[in-house]
This record gives structure tokens, C-alpha cells and sequence, in this order.
């Protein structure tokens, strides 16, 4: 049976940055997701899924050492946000204002995992690209897992899999 402090099961955005931060701490890590994102290149058209990070987000990510191989594939700054439920009724965040050169940066979600799971390889974060998973046991003791018939445990399970999560 392979033993883990911590097995993270879906290797997006939170899960990614979770492994990180768990392995940043010396544990052992096993990142699990069930497909592995394309790799990037330049000439690929921008996806549909993009986040608005502030720097706060930027900060963290420096901290998880990703954020250099992030702004190294593509990112754009904004300097002003709206928000409204009416459009009378705006609320306007400028980065003129608070003397910023930007607010943050609209980033696509798939480049952030990208950044991410570079980190998470550096770190020695294990990763399993997996068909099929069955949760075994869960107890104050930790959980048991079998993963495409390997039996796994470890002490904390995260998961982080997204809406459809089974």
C-alpha cells in the first residue's frame, strides 16, 4: 500500500495550490486528477476560463512558487474593475487611485494550473493522472483509497474536484 500524508484529489487551480502549500510544509503529497492539462504554447488560442487575480492572489502564488512560470506564459493587467447588479448602481475599483500600477491581472485558469503544477513537480508533489477511484475507508485515523487498483492512504484526504464531484 502507497502512503501519503495527504492525497489531494483534482489537480485544478485549488487542488494544485493546496498540494503545494501541503508539500511546501514537508509532507508527502499525491495529486490526483483524471487529465493533464495541455501544455502551453504561445500560438494557442485564449481560453474561455480566465480569472481576474488581484495582487493579493499574486502573492500567494509568489509564495507557492508559481507565479514566475505563470507570468512567463501570458497574463494581461487590468487597472480598473466594475461591478454592478444595476446599471445604476456601479461600484468602480481604479488602480490610478490607489496609486497602483495595475489591480491585478486577468489570467486564464488552465495557465494558472499550468504554473502551478510545474511548482507542485519542483516540490515533489506525486501526481496520478487516474481512470477510476473508490474511497475505501475515512476515520479520525485517515482515509483509504483504491486507485486504478493500487491502495493508497494516507492521513488527510482534500477534495477539490469541482462541482461534479462523486
Amino acid at each position: 500500500m502507497e502512503k501519503f500524508d495527504v492525497v489531494v484529489v483534482g489537480g485544478g487551480m485549488i487542488g494544485a495550490a493546496s498540494a503545494q502549500g501541503f508539500a511546501q510544509q514537508g509532507l508527502s503529497v499525491l495529486l490526483l486528477e483524471s487529465f493533464e492539462p495541455k501544455a502551453f504554447e504561445l500560438s494557442q488560442a485564449i481560453d474561455l476560463r480566465v480569472s481576474a487575480i488581484s495582487q493579493a492572489s499574486v502573492n500567494l502564488l509568489k509564495q507557492l512558487d508559481a507565479w514566475l512560470a505563470i507570468s512567463a506564459m501570458r497574463l494581461c493587467p487590468y487597472q480598473q474593475l466594475q461591478v454592478w447588479e444595476d446599471p445604476q448602481d456601479k461600484l468602480i475599483f481604479d488602480s490610478a487611485q490607489l496609486n497602483l500600477p495595475e489591480l491585478g491581472f486577468m489570467v486564464e485558469n488552465r495557465i494558472i494550473q499550468l504554473g502551478l503544477w510545474q511548482a507542485n513537480e519542483q516540490a515533489g508533489v506525486s501526481r496520478k493522472i487516474v481512470q477510476t477511484s473508490q474511497l475505501i475507508s475515512n476515520s479520525l485515523q485517515g482515509v483509504e483509497l483504491r486507485i486504478d487498483d493500487v491502495p493508497i492512504s494516507a492521513s488527510l484526504m482534500v477534495v477539490a474536484d469541482g462541482a461534479n464531484s462523486t
